[in-house]
């Protein structure tokens, strides 16, 4: 995602690496207009520190490339951020940004929620913010507005990869079945189903990208629900694992022509089922149901 100004997008000047020209231009600009900033009437000192706060952040971010110091610089203005709004809210995006450039994902998570929450009225900003956590981290655009633990973020990436996984093995059914209709061994009947399948493990890994996917309740804390919870969560790995020894059995039967190509495609796809509403758990969705695998005749 460009940023504003592709602040974000400034290479590394090291040794023998001239900064490229429109590069110089875009910083040049960013410091006229903090300069212009900084001597503009009416505005008060600590307005003042806040402006001279952020020039220094983008000038380690962008010159310098110490984030850490840069994170320091914004967040001197994030402190102040009831004198200065916009100021505030662009410091603290850019802290997140920064966050995401190290790869401390945790940091960089609860800092563009912190924008999204916090300072809404800054709609580019918060918008900005949104789609980082959407196609970065992988959270849903209505559920971005608090810190996400990083284990979290984990369980939908690893949801995410079983929601592909789901739709390659539903394309693989209907090439398959596509291939029977064209040869004559089943009717037109037979493919609708299939299709409808695919065409609804599509939809709801698009869904999961544009943020559709509902959230599950925070449910309760008591020992007793968490206890529940755990059992949940045990009993649903159990699944996973028979179905797992489905696809390794089915598989056998296959390899001694005992079973149909399409029996294995069916197990595998059990097993994905299985596993999306594992993730599902650990990731705080709610997994809708899944129809049953379309299995045709032989």
């Amino acid at each position: 995602m460009k940023t504003t100004g592709s602040w974000a997008n400034t290479a590394p000047v090291g040794a023998g690496h001239a900064r490229p020209a429109g590069c110089v231009q875009i910083h040049a600009v960013r410091v006229l207009a903090l300069a212009l900033l900084l001597l503009a009437p009416g505005l008060c000192a600590a307005q003042d520190k806040m402006a001279e706060a952020l020039r220094k952040g983008i000038v380690e971010e962008d010159t310098n490339h110490n984030l850490t110091a840069a994170i320091q610089s914004y967040q001197s203005v994030v402190a102040q951020y009831d004198e200065d709004r916009k100021s505030a809210a662009t410091a603290l995006f850019r802290i997140a940004e920064c966050y995401r450039k190290l790869g401390n994902s945790k940091e960089a998570i609860a800092a563009y929620s912190r924008v999204v929450k916090d300072f809404a009225d800054q709609t580019k900003l918060a918008d900005q913010s949104r789609n980082q956590l959407s196609k970065t981290y992988k959270i849903p655009q209505q559920q971005a507005t608090g810190p996400v633990s990083a284990a979290t973020v984990a369980a939908r990436r690893k949801y995410r990869e079983l929601l592909q996984e789901q739709m390659n093995y539903a394309q693989s059914n209907w090439d398959f079945i596509g291939k029977q209709y064209q040869l004559g061994a089943i009717s037109i009947q037979d493919t609708y189903e299939p299709q409808a399948q695919l065409a609804k493990y599509r939809s709801r890994l698009a869904a999961f990208d544009a943020g559709l996917t509902p959230q599950l309740p925070a449910g309760s804390g008591a020992p007793e629900a968490l206890s529940a919870r755990a059992q949940y969560r045990a009993l649903l790995q159990v699944e996973v694992d028979l179905a797992a020894k489905n696809v390794d059995s089915v598989r056998r039967l296959y390899s001694l022509g005992s079973a149909y190509q399409q029996d294995v495609a069916a197990a595998q796809m059990k097993l994905v089922d299985a596993q999306l509403e594992l993730a599902a758990l650990d990731a705080g969705l709610s997994q809708p149901p899944t129809p049953a695998p379309a299995r045709t005749g032989q």
